[in-house]
């Protein structure tokens, strides 16, 4: 027998199978099927509607801007202080 959580669930998983339906034949029946958003990275020529991907920035700045010195170790046998 069936019980109401059962048609709930049921219920749900039919709205979102038909929503997911939906979209897809929107999707395939829509005018720009098969082409990018137009962002403009690629060199394809970038929509005015759209928003233009944002560039990366770094989180770490990983040059002073002054040369790297380096080590040199002690000679052997040499002054202690």
């Amino acid at each position: 027998m069936v019980d109401v959580q059962q048609i709930a669930t049921l219920g749900i998983v039919g709205v979102a199978a038909a929503t997911l339906v939906r979209h897809a034949i929107k999707s395939v029946k829509s005018a720009d099927a098969g082409h990018c958003e137009g962002c403009g990275e690629c060199g394809r020529p970038a929509k005015p509607h759209i928003r233009p991907a944002p560039k990366a920035t770094p989180l770490v700045t990983l040059s002073t801007g002054t040369p790297p010195r380096r080590f040199t170790p002690p000679k052997p046998g040499g002054d202690a202080s």
